[in-house]
């Protein structure tokens, strides 16, 4: 070091001004920063891109609830999708025994609830025998058969008939 740096205060590592790096590592690290920054704007924009995609796919998919229905050896399967007016959907006539209904309110991003009704059909006439309520149920990309209600059995009055039935509430995608 020379006088005069000593009296100023400046030395080769001061030139720079408040920076305390020599001029080789100041390049070494302004390069390594350039480098972090444009890493993280790919990985951002990456990121970015990957939720938009899913978010995409995900707007894409809509709930269907799929109700398996067994009742005299045969099985029918019912698949609802989500509805505004409860009062609108029918039962389903199953083997001229029972009557089965689901019933699935929101829209195609949310489900409100779904309610599920089984009916004894005796004497020309519905007899309610089980009705079940899920308040905000979530659909799910896989589930298993009866993911949603587990495996319900009902009886009827006359002749203790049985129906079983079982729902998944799924995420589809049209």
């Amino acid at each position: 070091m020379d006088r005069a740096s000593k009296t100023t205060g400046q030395n080769e590592f001061t030139r720079q001004g408040n920076r305390r790096l020599s001029p080789y590592a100041w390049q070494a690290f302004t390069f390594a920063r350039a480098f972090v920054f444009v890493f993280n704007f790919r990985h951002a924009a990456g990121v970015a891109g990957l939720a938009l995609a899913c978010a995409s796919a995900t707007a894409l998919a809509a709930p269907r609830l799929s109700c398996e229905i067994l009742q005299g050896g045969s099985t029918q399967t019912l698949q609802v999708d989500p509805v505004s007016d409860p009062y609108t959907v029918k039962a389903v006539n199953i083997n001229d025994r029972f009557r089965f209904k689901a019933v699935m309110v929101g829209s195609a991003s949310q489900v409100d609830y779904i309610k599920l009704y089984a009916y004894a059909w005796s004497s020309g006439k519905a007899v309610l025998l089980h009705q079940v309520r899920y308040l905000t149920p979530v659909p799910q990309a896989q589930a298993g058969p009866h993911a949603l209600t587990g495996l319900h059995a009902v009886y009827s009055p006359e002749l203790g008939r049985e129906m079983q039935y079982g729902c998944t509430l799924r995420e589809v995608t049209p």
